[in-house]
C-alpha cells in the first residue's frame, strides 16, 4: 500500500506562480525551468475571427486531384509525422517530418494536416485528407479551442477551404492508405526532415512537476525539525510523493515511542515491531 504525501505549500505556491508567469504572461524569466523551449500558448477566443473560430471542412470533395493520408507517431526515439499522397490509388509522394521529443502525437497529427492543406493551396490541388486522429478533427471543429497551434491549423484550412476535404478513418482496420501513412510516420522518426513546432502545455506541466520535486527534495535534505527528526513519510520520491504505507507506519511508531527519550531510536526491530 502507498501513502500520498503532498509537497510543502510554499513550494507548490511558488511553482504555480512561475507556471502562471510562463504560460499566461509569456515571461522569459524562468527559462531555466523550460530549458528555453518555445511553448504553445492560449489565445483569447474573442480575438479569433469567426471564419477561423468556426470551421467545418467538407468530409470529401468530389473529383479530387489527390487523396492524402496523414498520421503521427511516437516511439521511445521521438515523434514523427507523415503526409502520403495518392492518385488513382497509387502512392505518388511521401512527406516525412521529425519533431522534437517534447512534442505530442496530437501535435504531430495536426502538423500533418497543416502540411497537407498547405501543399494543396500551394499547388492549387483539390484533395481529400484522411486522418485516424479523431481528437484532431474534434479540436478543429470546436469553437472553444484556445491553443495557438490548433488555431493556426484552422487558419490554414480556412485559407484552403475550397481545396480540402477532411474526414476521419478508423485506424488499423486494413485501409491501405492509412496503413501506409502509419508506417511512414514511424519511419519519419529516424529519417524525417526536422520540423520545429512549439511544445505543448503538457511539457510545461512535466517540467513544473520536476521543479517541485527538486525543490522539495532540497528542502527535505536541509530541513531540521525541532526534534531533529525527518521521517520517510515526508521525503519526496520520483513518483511524486508516494511512499510505502509500511514505511509511514514504521516512522510514526518510532516517533511516538515512549521507551526512548529521543523518540526515534526506540525498541523497534527492522520490521517495525516493538520489542517487548
Amino acid at each position: 500500500m502507498y501513502y500520498l504525501v503532498s509537497p510543502p505549500l510554499h513550494i507548490t505556491a511558488e511553482a504555480e506562480y512561475k507556471k502562471f508567469q510562463i504560460w499566461v504572461r509569456h515571461s522569459n524569466r524562468f527559462n531555466n525551468i523550460t530549458d528555453s523551449v518555445p511553448l504553445d500558448r492560449n489565445i483569447n477566443i474573442k480575438n479569433i475571427p469567426s471564419n477561423i473560430k468556426y470551421i467545418s471542412p467538407p468530409e470529401q470533395l468530389s473529383n479530387p486531384d489527390y487523396e492524402v493520408y496523414t498520421d503521427g507517431s511516437r516511439m521511445d526515439e521521438g515523434v514523427g509525422l507523415a503526409v502520403c499522397t495518392f492518385k488513382n490509388n497509387q502512392n505518388s509522394d511521401n512527406f516525412l517530418f521529425k519533431l522534437n521529443i517534447y512534442n505530442s502525437v496530437f501535435q504531430a497529427e495536426l502538423a500533418a494536416i497543416q502540411h497537407a492543406a498547405n501543399w494543396a493551396a500551394s499547388n492549387n490541388y483539390k484533395i481529400n485528407i484522411f486522418t485516424d486522429s479523431l481528437s484532431s478533427i474534434m479540436a478543429l471543429k470546436s469553437a472553444h479551442s484556445r491553443s495557438q497551434f490548433v488555431n493556426t491549423t484552422k487558419e490554414i484550412l480556412s485559407t484552403a477551404r475550397d481545396l480540402v476535404g477532411l474526414s476521419w478513418v478508423k485506424a488499423h482496420v486494413g485501409i491501405p492508405g492509412n496503413e501506409w501513412a502509419d508506417q511512414h510516420a514511424k519511419l519519419a522518426i529516424s529519417v524525417g526532415e526536422e520540423l520545429e513546432i512549439p511544445a505543448p502545455r503538457s511539457y510545461l506541466n512535466r517540467k513544473i512537476k520536476s521543479y517541485i520535486l527538486h525543490n522539495w527534495l532540497t528542502y527535505w535534505n536541509n530541513y531540521n525539525s525541532a526534534s531533529g527528526i525527518r521521517t520517510h513519510a515526508d521525503k519526496p520520491t520520483q513518483t511524486g510523493g508516494l511512499v510505502r504505507l509500511v514505511d509511514v507506519g514504521l516512522n510514526l511508531k518510532k516517533t511516538t515511542s515512549t521507551t526512548c527519550e529521543c523518540r526515534h531510536c526506540s525498541g523497534i526491530d527492522a520490521k517495525g515491531v516493538e520489542r517487548k
